[in-house]
C-alpha cells in the first residue's frame, strides 16, 4: 500500500478544550461510515471509521497523538477487504526538541 489519498466520511465527533494558567488540552472523537481512495492504484474501500486525536501542551511539553481504524470492503470488488489500524504519540520539550515518537500502521 502506498498512501492514503482520499477519506471522506460522515457520522458522529465530539471535541472538548480545556485550557488554564497551566496549560490546555483538546481531544476529539468521530465515529461514522465513509470511503478511503488508496493511491496508487486508485482503489476505493468503503466502510466504518473511528478516530480518536488529542493535543496537550503544557510549559514544559507538548504532546499529540492519534488512532484512526477503518474496516471496510472494495466499491468495486467487495470480496476484498481493509482493515486498517493507525496510531502515532510525538512529545516535544519546550525547547522544541521531540523526546519522544512513537508511530504504527496497520493493514490486513
Amino acid at each position: 500500500m502506498t498512501g492514503v489519498t482520499a477519506a471522506n466520511a460522515t457520522g458522529n465527533g465530539v471535541g472538548h478544550q480545556t485550557g488554564n494558567a497551566n496549560g490546555f488540552w483538546d481531544t476529539s472523537t468521530f465515529t461514522g461510515d465513509g470511503t478511503i481512495t488508496i493511491s496508487p492504484p486508485g482503489t476505493t474501500y468503503q466502510g466504518h471509521i473511528q478516530e480518536w486525536d488529542g493535543f496537550e501542551g503544557n510549559k514544559q511539553n507538548v504532546v499529540v497523538h492519534e488512532t484512526f481504524n477503518f474496516q471496510g470492503t472494495n466499491v468495486a470488488d467487495p470480496t476484498q477487504s481493509l482493515n486498517m489500524h493507525v496510531n502515532f504519540d510525538r512529545t516535544t520539550n519546550a525547547d522544541g526538541t521531540v523526546t519522544a515518537f512513537h508511530a504504527d500502521v496497520s493493514c490486513q
